[in-house]
C-alpha cells in the first residue's frame, strides 16, 4: 500500500495525531506549534504506513507510560493502537496469556537518527514532540543518539490473536505486545556522521550541557546493573528492567495459523520498517545504494547483495535458501558456511540453525558435541528456541553426556523466551519429576503457557509433516486427556509413529 502523508501538528493528552489541530495547551502541556515542527526539518514529516508487525522504540516515552506498560504487561498480554500516526498503549484493553522474560548476554547498541524522518519511524510515540524541539538542531547537522544494554526480553507464547479475543475497552486496538527488549537506555544530541560509543552517549545524557540539556531526563536504568544478568534468568537486574523496543503483531483477520512462522517470516517481522523504510545500523531508514540493509525475505538478489554489503540478517536469510532450496539451488555447505559466519557474529538464529545441521549431521559434520555448543551460544544470545534445543539434547543424551537437571532448567528458560515447545517439554519434565521433583502444578501452568501459544494445531501440523516431537506431543495429550480426548489408543498410533526417531516416544512404549 502506498505511504499516507501528513505534516506533524500537534501532541494531545500525550498522543501524535496528524491533522489540523489548533495549537494550544491540553493536560497542562504546550502543543509544539504545527508551523514550528514542520519548518524546522527539511520538508514535510511522512506518516508511513506499518505493517503487521513492528519493532518501534519506546525510550522517548515519559516513565509513568513505561510504568503503565509494565503494569499491562502484568495483568495479560498487552494492547496498543498503532499506525502512522501514534502508538499508543490501551491500558484498559488486553489478551488473556502471560509474559515471561529470558535473560541474554548483555549486550550493547548506539544508534543516531539524522532526520525526523528517522524519528517519527523509530520513535512513533512521542517523536513529534522531540522533532519540534530538536528540528532546528537537525537541520544545522544535529543528530539524536540514543544508547541502549539490553538484558533480555519479556516475551507471550501467544503466536497470534483476532479482535474477536480482545477483552475491555478496545477501540482503536491494531496490534498486540508480543515482547519487550528490557534493559537501560540513553538519549543525548550528537552529530551527523559521528556515532559514539554507548557509553559516551550515557554520559552526555547525564550531563546538564548546552548540548544535551532537552534530554537530560531521557535516561532510565543502569548499564552497570545490566552486567548482573546472567543468560537464562527468569528475571531482570534491578536498574536494568526498562522496556526500551517492543514486538509488536497485528490483530488476524482469519484463523490462527495452523504452522509457525518460517526462520525468513520470522526475521522479516523481527526487522520490519514502515513502507519505504529499511532496517540498517540498528534502525528504520531509507535505502540508499551503499549502506546495508536488512533485506525482506522475497527476493534472493536482494538478500544476496545486501549480505555481500555486510548484513548478517541477510546473509543468514541466505543461509536459509541455500539449505531449504527455496529462491536458490540447494547448497548445504554453503547454508553451513553462511550461518556460522552469521552467529559469529552474534546472530543467535545462525548458532542455532548450524546446531540442527550438526545434531543431525544434516549438510555439516554429525557432531552432538559441538551441536551442544552452539545451541548454548544461541540461548546465551536470547533465542528460546536455542534454549529448547540444548534442553532436549541434554535430556535425551544423544552424543553427550545426558543432564536432566539442566535440560529441566533450559526449558523452562525457552518457555519464558516465548517457545511453545520449551513450555510443553518443561510440562513433561516437570510432570513426570525428571530432573527434579515432580510437581504437577507447576506443570500444569507450562501447559498452559503451550495452549496459549497454539500447540495442539502446532502439534497437528507438524505430525503431518513427520516431525518425531510433535507426534509425541499429540501421543503424551491423548494419553493424558491434555487439550485432546483421553484416548490410549490414539497415543499408542501417535508414540509408534514417532519412535524409534525420538526416545521419549519409545520410553512411552516401554521401548528402549
Amino acid at each position: 500500500m502506498r505511504a499516507i502523508s501528513c505534516f506533524v501538528t500537534s501532541i494531545a493528552l500525550g498522543l501524535i495525531s496528524c491533522g489540523g489541530a489548533a495549537p494550544g495547551t491540553v493536560g497542562g502541556a504546550a502543543r509544539p506549534d504545527k508551523a514550528k515542527a514542520a519548518d524546522a526539518v527539511d520538508g514535510p514529516t511522512q506518516c508511513r504506513e506499518v505493517g503487521e508487525s513492528g519493532q518501534p522504540l519506546i525510550v522517548d516515552w515519559p516513565a509513568h507510560e513505561r510504568t503503565n506498560l509494565e503494569e499491562a504487561m502484568m495483568s495479560g498480554v498487552a494492547v496498543v493502537a498503532y499506525d502512522c500516526k501514534k502508538l499508543e498503549l490501551l491500558r484498559d484493553c488486553r489478551l488473556d496469556g502471560q509474559y515471561g522474560f529470558l535473560g541474554l548476554t548483555k549486550r550493547e547498541e548506539a544508534l543516531q537518527l539524522v532526520d525526523a524522518d528517522e524519528i517519527q519511524a523509530n520513535l512513533p510515540g512521542f517523536g513529534t514532540k522531540l522533532i519540534a524541539e530538536f528540528g532546528a538542531e537537525l537541520k544545522r547537522g544535529r543528530s539524536l543518539d540514543l544508547a541502549m544494554v539490553m538484558a533480555g526480553k519479556s516475551r507471550t507464547t501467544l503466536p497470534s490473536a483476532t479482535k474477536a479475543d480482545l477483552k475491555g475497552k478496545c477501540d482503536g486496538a491494531t496490534h498486540f505486545v508480543r515482547g519487550a527488549f528490557v534493559g537501560a537506555f540513553a538519549m543525548a544530541q550528537g552529530t551527523r556522521g559521528a556515532v559514539r560509543a554507548s557509553a559516551a552517549i550515557f554520559g552526555a545524557g547525564a550531563s546538564a550541557s548546552s548540548d544535551s540539556k532537552r534530554l537530560d531526563q531521557s535516561r532510565e536504568g543502569e548499564p552497570q546493573a545490566c552486567g548482573a544478568v546472567s543468560p537464562g534468568d527468569s528475571t531482570p537486574p534491578k536498574n536494568c528492567r526498562t522496556a526500551i523496543r517492543l514486538e509488536l503483531l497485528a490483530f488476524s483477520k482469519g484463523a490462527a495459523p495452523a504452522s509457525a512462522p518460517t526462520p525468513i517470516e520470522e526475521v522479516r517481522r523481527d526487522t520490519a520498517c514502515p513502507t519505504g523504510m529499511v532496517r540498517s545500523a540498528g534502525k528504520c531508514t531509507t535505502p540508499t545504494e551503499t549502506a546495508a540493509h536488512q533485506c525482506s525475505g522475497a527476493d534472493a538478489a536482494e538478500c544476496e547483495t545486501q549480505c555481500k554489503r555486510g548484513s548478517v540478517g541477510s546473509c543468514f536469510l541466505v543461509g536459509v535458501m541455500r539449505e531449504t532450496g527455496q529462491g536458490l539451488a540447494q547448497d548445504f555447505s554453503q547454508a553451513a558456511k553462511l550461518y556460522a559466519d552469521s552467529c559469529a557474529k552474534g546472530m543467535a538464529e545462525g548458532c542455532d540453525r548450524l546446531g540442527v545441521m550438526h545434531f543431525y549431521g544434516s549438510g555439516a559434520e554429525k557432531n552432538p558435541k559441538r551441536a551442544a555448543e552452539l545451541f548454548l551460544q544461541s540461548c546465551h544470545n536470547g533465542l528460546a528456541a536455542g534454549c529448547n534445543d540444548l534442553g532436549f539434547v541434554l535430556d535425551v543424551g544423544h552424543g553427550i553426556t545426558r543432564d536432566s537437571t539442566k535440560a529441566r532448567a533450559l526449558f523452562a528458560a525457552a518457555c519464558n523466551g516465548g517457545s511453545v515447545h520449551g513450555c510443553f517439554n518443561a510440562g513433561v519434565v516437570v510432570d513426570a519429576g525428571r530432573g527434579g521433583a515432580a510437581d504437577p502444578a507447576q506443570a500444569k501452568q507450562f501447559f498452559e503457557r503451550a495452549r496459549q501459544g497454539g500447540v495442539v494445531a502446532g502439534f497437528k501440523h507438524g505430525c503431518n509433516y513427520g516431525n518425531a516431537h510433535s507426534c509425541f506431543g499429540l501421543g503424551y495429550m491423548h494419553e493424558r486427556g491434555l487439550f485432546l480426548e483421553k484416548n490410549p489408543a490414539e497415543a499408542k498410533k501417535y508414540y509408534e509413529k514417532s519412535c524409534p526417531g525420538l526416545e521419549w516416544s519409545c520410553d512411552a512404549l516401554g521401548k528402549k
